[in-house]
């Protein structure tokens, strides 16, 4: 199968990385091969494991509480930045090639537009579109973020990453975790940097009562730069890490569902002030 998909995938002008490589152990065999995408130097890599009996790959051995912390149990979505204006394309070259669909993340959003997020009168701003597979599907969520016009106080954090990365790519990985209270603190102590929300976010009207109605404590939350958004019951929290490397692109994002299936529509702003904030705080330094 990996060899048919890497077949077909070149037939729509992707190029074939690497050939597909048969590795095995006593466990069975697997194959992959790596395919490039449109989006920049992003590349796919396509497993065949229906023969292996392994929890992953051979060489892989399942993660135990003796060998590490488990803080996160898988990954939840991905995010990449995208060139203004090239979120339509690549939304039907992964559904086309690879399966994904829209995901809606406002009621009867226009998937060519996406869900927009404004910064204010002549700050421009994010257009996010959220893709999945099927269902229930292990893969994880696909989301392209590209800059709205309009921007006058120089580039934005996706300009910055088109810019310091030279094009397109993943952003940031979202991993989730059940517990983010625990791993915000485990990540901390081993030496993660995490992205600190405007003090205003914790004080915005209904944010206590709306923590507190999630089963978190308020001052807990602003103590570790966690958001919370929902409603209704259905709550989801996130933190996010500064950059993991010197060029300031890639970061990672702890993200824990209580019942919430979205990206924390109302956390997107936050974030985004955040970002910016403490870009402009560094500009100045």
């Amino acid at each position: 199968m990996a060899r048919i998909a890497a077949r077909a995938l070149a037939a729509k002008g992707s190029c074939v990385l690497v050939p597909p490589v048969r590795v095995q152990d006593a466990l069975g065999a697997a194959t992959y091969t790596v395919v490039s995408s449109p989006a920049g130097n992003l590349s796919l890599t396509l497993l065949e494991r229906t023969g292996y009996r392994g929890p992953f790959l051979p060489g892989f051995r399942p993660l135990s509480s003796k060998t590490g912390p488990g803080w996160f149990s898988h990954v939840d979505h991905l995010t990449l930045a995208c060139t203004r204006g090239s979120s339509p394309t690549l939304m039907r070259w992964f559904h086309d090639c690879l399966g994904f669909h829209h995901l809606p993340l406002s009621p009867g959003e226009d998937p060519e537009l996406g869900f927009e997020v404004t910064a204010g009168s002549g700050q421009g701003g994010l257009r996010l579109t959220a893709l999945q597979t099927r269902p229930c599907s292990a893969v994880p969520t696909l989301v392209l973020a590209e800059s709205l016009p309009g921007a006058a106080g120089g580039p934005d954090q996706v300009q910055q990453f088109l810019a310091r990365h030279r094009g397109p790519g993943l952003q940031h990985v979202g991993l989730y975790t059940p517990n983010i209270t625990e791993a915000t603190e485990g990540v901390t102590l081993a030496g993660g940097r995490l992205l600190i929300p405007p003090k205003a976010y914790y004080q915005q009207p209904g944010k206590e009562r709306q923590i507190r109605a999630a089963g978190h404590e308020p001052n807990q939350l602003a103590l570790q730069g966690i958001l919370l958004d929902g409603e209704k019951g259905k709550f989801l929290l996130q933190v996010f890490t500064k950059s993991l490397f010197a060029e300031d692109t890639f970061f990672l994002e702890l993200i824990q569902r209580q019942g919430a299936t979205g990206f924390g529509q109302g956390n997107i702003r936050a974030l985004w002030q955040s970002v910016e904030e403490q870009a402009a705080r560094g500009q100045e330094a």
